[in-house]
């Protein structure tokens, strides 16, 4: 019985681990099956989907910081590319500006990463607007410049500026912070502009001064006796015209006929476009549309003194440009080439502005480069007065959210026939161009009948980069540029004593000498002595004495 007992426990054992009819235990046929090689393990595991990435705790990825390191990357600077709207289609121009050695936006973005840093007190990477509010040593400093904390003004700026409401301080609200006092965001390069294309004599008030008979020409007295007529302007006795002595007649001329000029009151459409990557092309073909082809497409027409910009749009040759065919005006080659900086060393080791021309095509002529901060430039009938200006002058603080912006101010609402004079477009007319004023009138007689209208005047359109201009300025004026130190270098001490107004001249009215000795320095027979003139023949026996 108890044998009985023990075959039907077995019996059951091995019912219960599933081994009916095997003679092997199955640990035993474990052992006998191969061990797996290094190279199967490692196909088995890159077989494996892969394990999640480890997220560390830290800020949140600001889209503007990564896009600016991004860009921080490119050390190769890239130009602006600007649309100048001439008369007779467009002009494209590259320009490179630097401002202190720098590209242009290196100086404006340290200043965002100031205010970012002032935001993150307690080092965790995240910049707020709350530990921003309590930086009593930012908010007492340059660019805050409060000499006390204001919780009022605090709680303004907050909830203005910070614009998703999130606490977060952005680049772009740093920099809608940074651009407060002008009401706008902070940018490196600002274009501000007006065209109004006026040809008649309403262009200038100069040209009404001298049209004594009020018939619309200037010929025969009025344009023989011009330089005597413009000294009659010169209220300041400095034998030069600048704006403000025009102004005031303007002024007067106003007051007489009871008449506002027409020249503001027509003036509203832009004269200058700054093209960047991603414009929408619907809107420049509006613009441009709207300029040059009004109610009709684009066609070889429109651009009447840029045929060859349109055949290079032009690309499936139809004879008239769409709006795809615009937008490659962003990349196709330029017109004109430009370096522009502010701050550049000179060899007087003092600071200055320069405005070189490094590339032209044949179509446009330099006129003048009197000065490094100024260069004119013709093409066709369009005078580009082109110059840079830092209205900071030596105050100008570096740091500054001001120093580290550019404004570009194009436009036309300038004096034509004083532009015309105002050779090397310094905002002035100096004595010599005063006394050569017949001359130029002369030569812009183009159908040679002896008589001047309005119409055979250049248009002329003022191009100023300005830095450190008020953010609240919003008119269009002609920067007074000044006279450039080269025009007097290597002069004698005489000649320097001589040159009462500093305009690089001198004429026989503040010559101290004889009539001999100044035909005798006057090398070029033009009734001016020089600074190169003075210095080559300069000697005891030519030079001046009372």
């Amino acid at each position: 019985m108890w044998r009985l007992k023990i075959l039907l426990s077995v019996f059951l054992l091995v019912l219960a681990l599933g081994g009916c009819g095997e003679t092997t235990p199955p640990r035993q046929q474990a052992e006998r099956q191969p061990k797996p090689s290094v190279q199967t393990l490692e196909h088995a595991k890159d077989s494996l989907p892969a394990p999640p990435p480890v997220i560390e705790e830290g800020p949140d990825p600001d889209p503007d910081e990564s896009e600016a390191a991004e860009n921080s990357a490119d050390v190769t600077p890239s130009p602006e590319r600007i649309l100048l709207l001439a008369r007779g289609g467009p002009l494209l121009v590259d320009v490179w500006l630097t401002i202190d050695g720098q590209p242009i936006g290196e100086g404006l973005e340290t200043l965002i990463d100031q205010v970012i840093r002032a935001g993150d007190t307690d080092g965790d990477g995240r910049a707020t607007w709350s530990e921003w509010r309590e930086n009593d040593q930012f908010l007492t400093g340059d660019l805050a410049a409060m000499d006390a904390i204001r919780q009022r003004t605090l709680n303004d700026w907050i909830e203005r500026y910070d614009e998703n409401e999130d606490d977060r301080i952005q680049r772009g609200e740093a920099a809608a912070w940074l651009g407060r006092d002008g009401g706008r965001s902070a940018t490196p390069l600002r274009i501000r502009s007006r065209r109004s294309y006026l040809a008649g004599t309403e262009a200038s008030r100069l040209w009404q001064i001298l049209d004594h008979d009020g018939d619309g020409r200037l010929a025969g007295e009025e344009i023989e006796f011009a330089p005597q007529r413009l000294l009659l302007l010169d209220t300041s006795d400095d034998r030069m015209v600048d704006a403000a002595e025009l102004a005031t007649l303007r002024d007067q001329l106003s007051t007489q006929t009871g008449q506002q000029s027409r020249f503001q009151r027509q003036s509203r459409r832009d004269a200058a476009i700054h093209l960047r990557d991603g414009d929408d092309a619907r809107e420049l073909d509006y613009l441009l549309s709207d300029l040059y082809a009004p109610r009709q497409e684009i066609g070889p027409s429109s651009f009447a003194q840029r045929q060859e910009l349109f055949l290079a749009l032009d690309a499936d040759g139809d004879q008239a440009l769409d709006a795809q065919e615009l937008s490659a005006m962003a990349s196709i080659d330029p017109h004109l080439k430009l370096a522009i900086d502010f701050g550049a060393e000179s060899a007087s080791d003092s600071r200055a502005n320069q405005v070189k021309v490094l590339e032209q095509t044949d179509e446009l002529d330099l006129l003048s480069e009197s000065s490094a901060g100024r260069v004119v430039i013709g093409c066709a009938d369009t005078r580009l007065a082109i110059s840079a200006l830092d209205l900071g002058g030596s105050e100008t603080q570096t740091q500054s959210v001001q120093a580290n912006q550019v404004s570009l101010m194009v436009h036309d609402q300038s004096d034509r026939l004083f532009e015309y004079l105002d050779v090397d477009s310094n905002g002035v007319l100096g004595e010599r161009e005063i006394v050569e004023a017949t001359s130029w009138m002369r030569a812009a007689d183009t159908n040679t009948d002896g008589q001047l209208v309005s119409e055979e005047l250049p248009y002329s359109l003022v191009v100023a980069f300005l830095r450190a201009e008020s953010p609240s300025e919003r008119s269009f004026y002609v920067p007074k540029v000044g006279e450039s130190s080269a025009s007097r270098s290597g002069a004698p001490a005489w000649f320097l004593q001589a040159d009462l107004n500093g305009d690089g001249d001198i004429s026989l009215t503040e010559f101290l000498g004889s009539q001999n000795q100044f035909e005798m320095l006057d090398a070029d027979r033009d009734g001016f002595i020089t600074a190169a003139e003075a210095a080559a023949l300069t000697s005891p026996s030519t030079e001046p004495r009372p």
